[in-house]
């Protein structure tokens, strides 16, 4: 079912169908969320949970035996969630675990996907609580995805991200199979503050930065000034992903926070040993945010 919450002048429509926003709009009409176009991408902004990316052979490992999990980003974008809390201007999602999630992932957990308007800013926020009696182990982030070019007549090319101050930025490599490298790392910034969109950022899949530098990026036409701001709190990796093949005239950008992230080399199926993957006691929750702000 789609929801719809406004704070007057922005409006946004949310799935329940893996609590996935599918559209962000100003007061002019504009929309600024990817409109799943197969076959460049079918989604628009997945949220991901159990699982950031892709698992060594489909696979996790917990307590010496063996779960499949061959979905990139994990079960709950393919899952329905219930709506338990909605006004105007916000709503709350949640997803618990059944018997089907444990077939596949060996938890009790909880998981709630808010998305709210404040101060002309929408907040998207994830909390996971664990109402069992062991340690819950989990990844968890965000796959929002947006249009880009964002005016008719434009291209790919008229986009950029500003960093807010000069940086000097190390993609992780991508080896076969989508193995993150270890300890391979591809310059894309040196000193620089801007880094201008081209399609050629993207011929080995996504950038992905580690502990990065930066909380908070602006993703804007060079010409029109058009875009946003995009914040991130508690996460301890950022993505940027774009389909590489899409037309220059109709195409996307994602800004991915992350906890946790997708299978590196020298990694097994292992669930507690993966990189940054988050383990939260019993009665405990973790929360982590990013936020929208149209400029």
């Amino acid at each position: 079912m789609i929801y719809t919450i406004t704070d007057g002048k922005l409006t946004a429509k949310i799935d329940s169908l893996g609590a996935q926003q599918i559209s962000l709009t100003d007061e002019t009409g504009l929309e600024y969320i990817w409109q799943r176009k197969a076959p460049h991408w079918k989604n628009c902004a997945t949220v991901i949970f159990p699982i950031v990316g892709r698992c060594k052979d489909g696979i996790i490992t917990v307590d010496g035996k063996d779960y499949s999990m061959p979905e990139c980003h994990g079960f709950a974008p393919l899952m329905e969630y219930d709506v338990v809390e909605q006004t105007e201007s916000s709503i709350t999602f949640a997803l618990t675990d059944d018997e089907y999630t444990r077939t596949k992932y060996p938890f009790a957990f909880r998981f709630l996907v808010s998305y709210a308007f404040e101060n002309g800013t929408l907040i998207t926020t994830l909390t996971t609580e664990n109402p069992g009696d062991s340690d819950l182990i989990f990844g968890v982030g965000g796959h929002p995805g947006y249009r880009c070019p964002l005016l008719a007549g434009e291209d790919y090319t008229d986009y950029e991200v500003d960093f807010g101050k000069k940086l000097t930025l190390d993609t992780q490599d991508l080896e076969e199979d989508f193995f993150i490298s270890a300890d391979k790392r591809i310059r894309v910034l040196t000193d620089e503050q801007i880094l201008s969109l081209d399609k050629k950022l993207f011929a080995n899949d996504a950038l992905l930065f580690e502990n990065p530098e930066f909380d908070a990026i602006t993703y804007r036409g060079k010409k029109s000034g058009k875009g946003l701001t995009f914040a991130f709190e508690n996460f301890k990796a950022f993505a940027m992903w774009s389909d590489a093949t899409s037309p220059s005239s109709d195409s996307f950008v994602c800004f991915e926070p992350w906890n946790s992230m997708g299978k590196r080399t020298g990694e097994g199926t292992e669930l507690a040993k993966k990189k940054d993957i988050v383990t939260l006691a019993p009665g405990k929750s973790f929360t982590c945010s990013y936020r929208v702000t149209i400029l």
